[in-house]
């Protein structure tokens, strides 16, 4: 973990990025040099355990900048998880600068407990011909979920999957949104 750094400047950005990033107390950037091959997926592990007093909801909050080099390909696997019941507010921030050539298959999976919030956002900036697939299962959290990802293609031949699947039980609110740069 770095001390707090800033990320990549928000392609959409919204008051919901404020609440999502502006707590955070470090940052984890994380390189993936050209020539380089991960043999295993990149397993981000975010656990929210309840420490405090009844009554009180914790926070915690992620930030992560993936720098991704021409020609690599990579898996990242973000798994958010409460142990218990308690309330708590998970603010979580990804970006990623992705090279021409370069791969990514992301998997976001959050499985909160049912009284906490969860506010999330994803900036990509991706090259020429690189291709990413990012799929993201939001179940739980039934205070508040809202997931925003916003990308900006910079380069031909970009190939480009999202794919979010949320599933609201009762009175709980869901948003989910989309945002695409197209510069070229």
């Amino acid at each position: 973990m770095a001390p707090l750094q800033a990320l990549l400047t928000p392609i959409q950005p919204g008051i919901f990025l404020h609440l999502t990033e502006s707590p955070a107390q470090e940052t984890s950037i994380i390189h993936l040099p050209a020539g380089k091959a991960a043999t295993r997926p990149l397993y981000l592990l975010n656990i929210s355990s309840r420490n405090g007093t009844e009554g009180e909801v914790n926070t915690v909050h992620h930030l992560r900048h993936l720098e991704i080099a021409h020609g690599v390909q990579d898996e990242v696997i973000e798994y958010y998880v409460s142990l218990g019941n308690a309330a708590h507010f998970t603010g979580a921030r990804l970006t990623a600068n992705m090279a021409d050539n370069a791969e990514l298959l992301h998997c976001k999976l959050a499985f909160e407990s049912y009284p906490s919030y969860h506010f999330s956002h994803n900036d990509l900036v991706i090259g020429h011909d690189t291709r990413v697939k990012s799929d993201g299962f939001l179940l739980g959290a039934a205070g508040l979920t809202r997931h925003n990802t916003s990308v900006q293609l910079n380069g031909t031949g970009a190939n480009l999957a999202i794919n979010i699947l949320v599933l609201p039980i009762g009175k709980e609110v869901c948003d989910t949104r989309i945002y695409l740069d197209h510069n070229k």
